[in-house]
């Protein structure tokens, strides 16, 4: 996963650790060159030799939900139903074919296209509102 180095361009966040290093958590929404899903690397860093501390301030914290006693960061992987099949309608308007139907291979590219525009909404972590 990540061979081509889709992962470098990948949403990063941050999570102060109780020993003094971070949790970095790297959000890959799935990439069409590893024909890899979505993705959540999680890095443990005991110090930041690894980042620079000029990149550490540019790194976001996790996005929190609630308050006091109950503070959860959420993550989504996936995407509602009506947003997917939004998705799907974005990427078959237009299609035609001879006979209006759709054959094989114009269900396959527009599986593929489908499957780009839900990928490139997941993962990521549930912003407080």
């Amino acid at each position: 996963m990540g061979e081509c180095g889709c992962i470098a361009c990948s949403k990063r966040y941050k999570l102060q650790a109780p020993n003094g290093g971070w949790y970095i958590f790297q959000m890959n929404p799935g990439c069409n060159n590893c024909c890899v899903g979505s993705t959540v690397y999680i890095s443990m860093l005991q110090t930041s030799k690894f980042y620079y501390e000029e990149e550490l301030e540019h790194i976001p914290t996790i996005p929190t939900i609630g308050s006091g006693k109950e503070v959860v960061a959420v993550i989504k992987c996936g995407i509602p139903k009506d947003q997917a099949a939004n998705l799907a309608i974005k990427t078959m308007v237009g299609s035609e074919t001879e006979d209006n139907k759709i054959d094989e291979y114009l269900a396959e590219v527009l599986g593929e296209d489908f499957w780009e525009e839900a990928m490139s909404h997941a993962p990521d972590f549930v912003q407080p509102t």
